[in-house]
């Protein structure tokens, strides 16, 4: 094996090129909507784990409470997203999606995945050339 190969610098530049691919193929739906990239993300979030509280938002997002609720707050005013009671917990309010902020993620999800896979490879290409291993590819 070679000393200098890292799998975890590897893997961490994997997921960077996954996180590049998914925003290249989402960025012309971003620029039609005119949401951040962090409103995006709670899209993202709440169709895939339906009902999550304020904190969990924010720890998804990486940032603080005060910050996600602008976020959400803007979200509520745009329709996009609904803010209640939680069932187990009444002193908690958790956030789900609206009809209209599903359809918006379906355009999301709807982008061909072909497109995401080819440009991964197109940018795989770009970044390591005719290098013949993965570990002799520089990010």
């Amino acid at each position: 094996m070679d000393s200098n190969h890292n799998p975890i610098q590897d893997a961490a530049a994997v997921f960077a090129a996954i996180a590049e691919a998914r925003d290249h193929a989402a960025s012309p739906i971003i620029m039609e909507t005119g949401l951040p990239v962090s409103q995006i993300r709670v899209l993202y979030k709440l169709h895939y784990e339906r009902d999550v509280n304020m904190g969990q938002l924010a720890q998804h997002l990486d940032i603080g409470l005060p910050t996600t609720s602008y976020h959400v707050d803007r979200m509520v005013e745009a329709g996009l997203v609904e803010r209640r009671e939680s069932k187990t917990d009444r002193r908690s309010k958790v956030i789900s999606l609206t009809p209209k902020g599903q359809a918006m993620i379906n355009r999301f999800l709807q982008r061909p995945q072909d497109q995401m896979v080819s440009w991964l490879v197109q940018d795989g290409a770009r970044r390591c050339g005719d290098a013949p291993t993965r570990s002799q590819c520089t990010g």
